[in-house]
Order: structure tokens, then sequence, then C-alpha cells
């Protein structure tokens, strides 16, 4: 089993959720890899997922860049849902939200 940690460095005023899953479950065939997953990753934190082979990390990662998609919960980044995008608008909408992110950073 997975274990999904939050970190937080300092706190920060601004909560913006910038990666939030909701009851995502996905499986390939009969085996079940996520099973109603929901966590939400805001601004000023960093966020860690720890496990063995084959507990669903790298499928978390492939779920929010939309290489694939979830057999059922919703996807939200900088809270609009892309459950349903398609590979390439996720990622012009991630590669939006970064280039803010950096900016504000500046």
């Amino acid at each position: 089993m997975a274990i999904i940690k939050k970190f937080r460095i300092k706190s920060f005023k601004k909560k913006n959720s910038l990666i939030e899953f909701k009851n995502v479950s996905l499986s390939y065939g009969n085996r079940l890899i996520l099973d109603n997953i929901s966590f939400n990753i805001s601004e000023g934190q960093i966020f860690g997922i720890l496990g063995p082979n084959g507990v669903g990390k790298s499928t978390i990662f492939n779920l929010i860049t939309g290489i694939i998609n979830p057999k059922s919960g919703k996807i939200k980044i900088a809270e609009e849902d892309v459950t349903d995008l398609p590979i390439y608008l996720r990622t012009k909408k991630i590669q939006s939200w970064l280039y803010a992110s950096i900016w504000r950073i500046f």
C-alpha cells in the first residue's frame, strides 16, 4: 500500500489548489491499481508518494499528465477539471500553469 504524505515548508496565506484528485479509481483488467484516491496539493506544499513497486505511484503521475484516464473520479489542475481533456490540451494546461507559477516566484 502506498503512503501519501504532505510536507509543508512554511505556511502561506494563499491556499490555491494546484492539483486535486477526487475519488479517482483505476484498474488494469482485474487488477485494481487505485481505489478511491483523494488528495489535494496546494501552493507551498511539497507532496511525496511513497510505496513499493506496483502500488500506483507512476500511475498517479500518468493520470496528472493525461497519458491515461481514470475509470472514475475527477482530476483538477489549477481548479479546472481536466479529467476528460485529451493529452495535448492537458499538456497545454499544465504548461500555462507552470509558466504562471514560475513568474510568480520572480
